[in-house]
């Protein structure tokens, strides 16, 4: 049997969780639907990281018992691979853009800059120069 991709998943979740919930709350769906899209597909990204940082250590025990392992490695790998991850799922996003044509204001992409910002601040990433 053929897998699905978490993105397959995560895309039929919030199309039928927008129509329910739009339904629910008397939203229309192509002015609800983005919105969950994008806190969905934002919101995997950082529990996912979250989740399987408490137990990155733990689960590579045995290679860091055996081989010289630089710890930053690993967690580079598990960073990588969520970030791997949540481009997959940013798809998603661009297709329920392209569907339902919000209004998004200016007020909207700056709230959504000034939270990039946030979250490149508080996990402490920052661009590296070329010369050490």
């Amino acid at each position: 049997f053929p897998t699905r991709r978490s993105s397959d998943l995560t895309g039929i979740f919030c199309l039928a969780l927008g129509f329910i919930y739009g339904g629910l709350f008397g939203a229309d769906s192509k002015d609800y639907i983005p919105y969950l899209a994008i806190g969905v597909v934002h919101w995997t990204l950082i529990s996912g990281l979250i989740i399987e940082s408490s137990n990155i250590f733990t689960d590579n025990s045995i290679y860091i018992r055996e081989m010289e392992t630089n710890l930053y490695s690993l967690i580079l790998r598990m960073g990588l691979r969520h970030i791997i991850i949540f481009f997959h799922n940013m798809i998603i996003i661009i297709i329920v853009i392209i569907w339902a044509r919000p209004a998004l204001s200016l007020m909207d992409i700056s709230l959504y800059i000034i939270g990039l910002f946030f979250v490149v601040t508080l996990t402490g990433t920052r661009p590296t120069s070329a010369t050490p």
